[in-house]
């Protein structure tokens, strides 16, 4: 259910955190004004609709507190309960980092739909994380979120997970778009697993990632769809030809990839010059073992050689900004020198007079 949240607990400070509290125990932590990072674990609670209202009154007012994490899984919040914290969430202006579990609610287009106008006009949240583990999420429900990730400028680290929710090539067409149009997000963590995703799917993701410019840490899960070699020659494609990703975790478990895949990968790897951390996850596919452990050495390879040549490109980087301030300091002593023979004309000019 947290999968990606390992990731996104190394961003957040100090918690103050509490399991299994009630609605009125939360509220006097909500009300702490001594509390700036707080982890409320509402799961297994059923609090419903009326809770979920409870709890966004009191975030829409909280002043204090920049990150929050609230586990509401399997809580039977609908509709109503996440429109009133969609609002909460756009009226708030402190909170800086956000952690929403969703999953095994009954949500859909409706409450998804006021989610994704909370997150185009929060101007405050720069890391997001939304987990819809379980939640059959509809096209226009997925249409909503990925045009809000698509059109936010603050959002530089974006967690989703859809675990199980029903995720066709038609909705992984428009989280695809978002993902290649955003310009904000450096770190993307994107969950995917077992849907119903084929190569056509696929291909958009990885076309999205290559249009994208600004991702750097790339943690993407396609486990037990359905891409087989095709998909996995597109997003091998991706791998080779991607400038700005440094790290990759690629989860490719399950998906009837044979030999072709896999050399695909194996090339696409080796060719990289960018990346210089690598997990590659690709169990229970039609890969033999002589294959696994020529793609496995090629991944060590290829780190060890790419973690090289960003030590050379620091160093050359290092070496032009040097230049850089070298230029521009000659640059003001030209000026200052030019400033002090001014002076200089101008008290010889009054002499003579």
């Amino acid at each position: 259910m947290k999968k990606f949240l390992l990731g996104f607990m190394f961003l957040l400070s100090s918690f103050v955190f509490a399991k299994n509290i009630t609605i009125d125990e939360a509220i006097v932590q909500l009300n702490d004004q001594n509390i700036t990072e707080l982890d409320l674990d509402f799961s297994d609670n059923q609090i419903g609709d009326e809770g979920a209202r409870d709890l966004a009154r009191v975030i829409e007012n909280n002043k204090t507190i920049i990150e929050l994490y609230l586990d509401l899984s399997r809580n039977q919040i609908g509709d109503e309960g996440l429109q009133y914290l969609a609002r909460a969430i756009e009226n708030n202006t402190t909170i800086t980092k956000l952690f929403l579990d969703f999953t095994r609610n009954p949500i859909s287009e409706v409450g998804a739909q006021a989610l994704a106008e909370a997150i185009v006009n929060n101007r405050t949240i720069t890391q997001l994380c939304l987990d819809f583990t379980r939640n059959p999420i509809s096209e226009v429900g997925a249409w909503a979120l990925a045009e809000a990730i698509g059109n936010n400028i603050t959002i530089i680290y974006l967690g989703l997970g859809f675990t199980s929710s029903q995720i066709s090539d038609e909705r992984a067409l428009v989280l695809a778009d978002a993902i290649g149009s955003n310009t904000t997000i450096t770190e993307l963590h994107l969950y995917l697993d077992s849907n119903q995703i084929s190569e056509v799917g696929a291909w958009a993701l990885a076309r999205a990632i290559g249009n994208n410019t600004t991702i750097t840490k790339l943690y993407l899960n396609l486990s037990r769809n359905q891409i087989g070699d095709v998909g996995a020659q597109y997003l091998a494609s991706t791998i080779e030809n991607n400038t700005t990703i440094t790290t990759l975790d690629l989860y490719l478990t399950g998906n009837q990839i044979s030999v072709v895949g896999a050399h695909a990968l194996d090339r696409a790897i080796e060719n990289n010059r960018t990346i210089t951390t690598l997990n590659l996850y690709y169990f229970r596919n039609r890969i033999s073992n002589a294959v696994r452990r020529n793609l496995s050495n090629t991944i060590e390879e290829t780190v060890r050689r790419n973690r090289e040549l960003e030590k050379v490109r620091d160093f050359r980087r290092m070496g032009e900004q040097d230049e850089q301030e070298n230029e521009r300091r000659k640059k003001r002593e030209q000026e200052d020198e030019r400033q002090e023979q001014g002076e200089q004309d101008q008290q010889s000019l009054r002499f003579r007079v």
